[in-house]
């Protein structure tokens, strides 16, 4: 989901969810004109948790949560704190899983790395923004679930990924969002869970 205008809040008509109770993750992408970030995050009118927030310069990257939600559909409204040059986010269900994240990581380096420890049973979710449009994105260790670029007064990239893992996993990940469009500033947020 994504919006390429430059403002403070966001909104996104989500449809489609699995029936029954699940917890949805949200990873949460902003970037250029301030250096705002997440203030607030709603879905079906249920609001969510901070779970990791980085902040690289105006590159923001954030991960958050609602546990326990039975909603299939509604709207997802995304606030920040001062404006950004519009928001993506990527919507992630997630069954049988703690309550809290096992485990967060940020980086903030060219690529974007971490080291994650992932229970085993557990799930990982990545996300990366870059402050430029055009970067295509090179996911190592990780299964990727969008790469995209938004334009507006400003631009920039989002990209994330998503994974389970049966068995207990400490790889190092990477997202490598240097291929074309010469952002200079990146922001990498990486949580685990482990199985409830």
């Amino acid at each position: 989901y994504k919006d390429g205008t430059n403002g403070t809040s966001f909104t996104f008509a989500v449809a489609g969810l699995n029936a029954g109770t699940k917890k949805l993750a949200f990873t949460i992408h902003g970037a250029q004109v301030s250096t705002g970030i997440v203030s607030g995050v709603t879905f079906a009118t249920v609001a969510a948790t901070s779970v990791i927030a980085v902040l690289s310069g105006e590159t923001a990257c954030e991960i958050w949560q609602i546990e326990g939600i039975t909603a299939t559909s509604g709207s997802l409204v995304i606030t920040f704190s001062n404006t950004k040059a519009g928001c993506e986010s990527g919507v992630f269900e997630v069954t049988n899983a703690a309550a809290a994240a096992s485990n967060t990581y940020s980086s903030t380096a060219d690529p974007l790395t971490a080291t994650p420890v992932v229970p085993a049973g557990g799930v990982l979710i990545c996300a990366g923004t870059a402050n430029a449009t055009g970067e295509t994105t090179t996911i190592t260790n990780a299964t990727e679930r969008y790469d995209d670029a938004l334009t507006a007064d400003y631009s920039f990239s989002a990209a994330g990924s998503s994974d389970a893992f049966p068995s207990g996993q400490s790889l190092t990940v990477t997202l490598d969002m240097t291929s074309g469009g010469g952002s200079t500033v990146w922001a990498g947020a990486f949580a685990a869970w482990a199985p409830a």
